[in-house]
C-alpha cells in the first residue's frame, strides 16, 4: 500500500506535467508545524478523514513531518487546509505521492487546494495519487496533467474464509525484513513507511498472535475480541433486521441547452435484488464493471475525458438497466443566458 492513503479512491494518477497556481486573496500557504497538529485533525474530521492513518491521527502527521512536506493553507488567519507529499524513491526515478489534500468545508471555492498544489507539486518529478470522491478533485489534478491510470478496487470480508495457497505459508516478519524485501524488489527504500505502519499495529491489537495471560489461561488479544462479537450477535440475532441494500449514485451537471441555463441530474438507484444478495454496494461495483467493459472494448485513447466523451451513455444506461437499476433524469432550465 503506497504511503500516505487516505480515504476511499477510485483511481491511480500519475503525470510529469505543470500547473502554476494563481494568488488567492487574504491566503497562505507554509510548511506546516507540529504546533498545526490539532488545526489539521479538525479539517479533517470535518471531511470525514476520522479514521486511523489520516490528517486526524497525530502519529501520521507526525510521520509527514518527518519524512514528507506537510504544508497548511491559512485564510484571514486561520488554518483552512492541508496537503501533504511523500517522496518514493531517490534520483530522476523519484516519484512524488500526494498524500493528502483538505480543505475544511466552510473555505471551499476559494481555490485553496489548488494553491497548496501549487507548492507541493512544483519540483517537475513524476506524480501520483489516489483519486477523490469530492467533485472537485478530479478536474484540478487533470489540469496539473494527470491521467487516470486504473481503477482501484477494495475488498473486505473475513480472510478465514480463503483457502490456503499450496505450498504458500505466512510468518511474522519485522519492519526491517519487510522494507528489505521491498528494496530488493524495486529498489526503494521504504524503512520509515514500513516502521510507521509496523508502530500502529502494535499500539492497537497487532500483537494479535502474543497470548495474554488473563486469570491464568493463556489466550490470543483477537480471539477474546472475536468471541466477544460472536456472543452479541447470537444474543441479539431476533434484534437483527433483515439487512437490505438500497442505494442511489447520482451526478449533476450544469451548461446551456436552447440558449437556456440548465442543470441536468441523473440518478442510477438500486434495490434490493437476489442477484446482489452477497454485495454491499452493488451500484458501485457494476457501474465500474459497466464502464470498464465499454472502455476497453475500443481502442485506448490518451489524454483525459468525460465519461459520456469516450463511451455511449444511451448504452451505459441500457446496461444497468438490464442489471436491474433504475435510471433516473432530470432536466431543470436555471434561468435565461
Amino acid at each position: 500500500m503506497p504511503a500516505g492513503q487516505t480515504g476511499l479512491a477510485t483511481a491511480a494518477t500519475r503525470a510529469t506535467g505543470a500547473c502554476q497556481a494563481g494568488p488567492v486573496t487574504d491566503t497562505t500557504i507554509r510548511d506546516a508545524a507540529a504546533a498545526d497538529t490539532e488545526a489539521i485533525g479538525r479539517i479533517a474530521l470535518a471531511t470525514g478523514q476520522d479514521e486511523e492513518w489520516s490528517g486526524s491521527d497525530p502519529a501520521y502527521v507526525r510521520h509527514l513531518l518527518a519524512h514528507g512536506r506537510l504544508v497548511v493553507a491559512g485564510y484571514r488567519g486561520a488554518v483552512a487546509g492541508f496537503g501533504a507529499t511523500l517522496r518514493i524513491g531517490t534520483g530522476p526515478a523519484a516519484i512524488t505521492m500526494l498524500c493528502d489534500l483538505f480543505v475544511d468545508p466552510r473555505f471551499h471555492g476559494l481555490g485553496l487546494g489548488q494553491a497548496m498544489l501549487g507548492v507541493l507539486w512544483h519540483d517537475g518529478t513524476p506524480r501520483i495519487t489516489f483519486s477523490s470522491l469530492h467533485a472537485h478533485a478530479l478536474p484540478l489534478y487533470a489540469r496539473y496533467g494527470l491521467d487516470a491510470w486504473w481503477p482501484l478496487l477494495y475488498l473486505s470480508g473475513d480472510v478465514r474464509a480463503l483457502p490456503a495457497p499450496a505450498g504458500w505459508a505466512v510468518a511474522p516478519a519485522s519492519a526491517g525484513q519487510v522494507a528489505d524485501l521491498e528494496r530488493q524488489w524495486t529498489g526503494i527504500d521504504r524503512t520509515a513507511d514500513h516502521e510507521a505502519w509496523a508502530a500502529l499495529v502494535k499500539a492497537g491489537f497487532g500483537a494479535s498472535d502474543d497470548p495474554v495471560m488473563v486469570k491464568g489461561v493463556s489466550v490470543r488479544p483477537l480471539d477474546v475480541l472475536q468471541a466477544v462479537i460472536d456472543r452479541n450477535i447470537a444474543r441479539n440475532r431476533d434484534r437483527i433486521p433483515p439487512q437490505e441494500s438500497h442505494e442511489i449514485h447520482f451526478a449533476i451537471g450544469e451548461g446551456t441547452a436552447a440558449g437556456h441555463r440548465t442543470r441536468v441530474t441523473c440518478r442510477v438507484i438500486g434495490h434490493p435484488n437476489p442477484l446482489y444478495d452477497d454485495y454491499a454496494d452493488a451500484g458501485t461495483s457494476m457501474n465500474m464493471s459497466i464502464g470498464v467493459q465499454q472502455i476497453l472494448s475500443k481502442p485506448l485513447r490518451p489524454g483525459v475525458w468525460a465519461a459520456e466523451e469516450y463511451f455511449e451513455a444511451k448504452k451505459f444506461f441500457s446496461d444497468l438497466r438490464k442489471r436491474h437499476f433504475e435510471i433516473e433524469i432530470e432536466t431543470q432550465t436555471l434561468e435565461e443566458m
